[in-house]
């Protein structure tokens, strides 16, 4: 890789992490308009990462672009809660389809498995971007079921939450305690116990929904707060 594209890719990569760590503690309040040139000067770089970094942003539903322009979005949370209701079906019919031991693709179950363990094994950092990990376990264990196509839809619910799911991933003890609930499932569903499996899943993610809820909705309050301070500020220079 050319050295030029190489280091685009790390300012990139750079201005990404800066500006999600700046939507999801709220210092960008819902609907600002986030501009090339102000967030380059803002952060001192160039409009070309901060532009590929935008793309991003707007990939994880943190930002939407409107005609040229790219905006903070706001979470409609009884959409997300919709959504949640539907990962739940999703999933547990999932564990359902292999009510026999033999309906699973268990080389595939193995793998997963052998995944996670390895992250357990690791220390894992608080990021955001573990949301990604999440997902494929989920997508993973539903396509082991033998069903591609309800793996697909699950892909795509979990694309339209992600930009609140990765208010999950913020702390230490929610990747520990996703890592060893994943296992956990894992382990209930390899013993054919898919009754207790499909109980496990459905708290997990009933869980996951309430510490979403709080953070995002913590996160929401701060960019409000932000935004009447400066509506207080420009009234006061009036």
């Amino acid at each position: 890789m050319d050295d030029n594209i190489r280091q685009q890719n790390t300012l990139a990569d750079k201005a990404y992490i800066v500006m999600r760590q700046k939507i999801m503690s709220g210092d960008y309040s819902p609907y600002t308009r986030l501009a090339e040139a102000s967030i380059g000067k803002q952060i001192g770089m160039s409009r070309t990462p901060i532009r590929e970094a935008l793309a991003r942003l707007a990939n994880d539903g943190l930002i939407r672009k409107v005609n040229s322009g790219y905006y903070v979005s706001q979470p409609d949370f009884s959409d997300i809660a919709e959504l949640y209701e539907l990962r739940i079906l999703l999933e547990k019919h999932g564990i359902f389809r292999g009510i026999t031991k033999s309906a699973y693709d268990v080389d595939a179950l193995q793998d997963i498995k052998a995944k996670w363990e390895t992250m357990r094994s690791e220390h894992i950092v608080p990021d955001p971007g573990f949301v990604v990990r999440d997902e494929d376990f989920h997508e993973s264990l539903l396509r082991a079921a033998g069903n591609q196509v309800m793996g697909d839809v699950l892909q795509n619910v979990n694309l339209r939450i992600r930009s609140v799911r990765m208010y999950d991933f913020i702390t230490e003890d929610r990747i520990d305690w996703t890592i060893n609930t994943h296992l956990s499932i894992l382990e209930s569903v390899i013993a054919g116990n898919l009754d207790e499996a499909q109980d496990k899943i459905e708290r997990h993610i009933i869980k996951s929904m309430q510490v979403v809820e709080m953070r995002a909705s913590s996160a929401l309050r701060q960019m409000m707060n932000v935004l009447s301070d400066d509506v207080h500020a420009d009234t006061e220079e009036d």
